[in-house]
């Protein structure tokens, strides 16, 4: 079985109370930002070589890396080349001519994200066009932006504030003691 898992499907967005069709067509599908997506297909960038960035790869990254059409999920152990392969993918993206704002790439720390990131900026000289807009982070960061940004259409607060581990005991041991409660077995 391969280390890298293909998925031909984007994952589905939750939302506590979905909002209408309506809604959605007028907020994410405005005329205007479906004839940026269709205006958006640029020409391949001669600086970068896509093929190259194939190179120096196992036949299972090479297949990931080549991977063009729609999402792409890579799983694989601790130092198998994720990060590798998911930068390189990027990179070879924008090398095709597919303008990075309309490329996502998601990991779970914020070093991958950080360390993802400077890779595609070395391989991407800043003076080549299309490389404006990639965005590379987090899950949690990225989904804590996006529903910022759509808060209003999702029926919550833009200003929500998300509690750590040690903000959730605070709050909850606060709880407890306005409810005149013992906090005495709390942990």
């Amino acid at each position: 079985m391969s280390a890298f898992a293909h998925r031909k499907e984007a994952p589905r967005m939750l939302f506590p109370e979905p909002p209408s069709p309506k809604k959605v067509a007028q907020t994410v599908f405005r005329p205007a930002n479906v004839a940026a997506v269709v205006a958006a297909v640029v020409a391949p960038i001669p600086e970068l070589d896509a093929d190259a960035l194939l190179e120096g790869l196992t036949e299972d990254q090479r297949i990931a890396v080549a991977h063009v059409d729609g999402p792409l999920l890579v799983l694989a152990g601790p130092g198998s080349g994720k990060t590798r392969v998911i930068t390189r993918r990027v990179a070879r993206l924008v090398a095709l001519g597919i303008p990075a704002w309309q490329i996502l790439a998601l990991t779970f720390t914020n070093k991958a994200a950080g360390e993802m990131k400077h890779r595609v900026e070395s391989m991407i000289p800043i003076d080549v066009p299309g490389r404006r807009g990639l965005v590379v982070s987090t899950f949690h960061a990225f989904c804590a932006m996006f529903l910022r940004r759509h808060a209003v259409d999702c029926g919550v607060d833009p200003d929500f504030v998300i509690y750590d581990a040690d903000d959730q005991r605070s709050a909850m041991k606060s709880a407890i003691v306005e409810a005149g409660l013992d906090t005495k077995n709390f942990q």
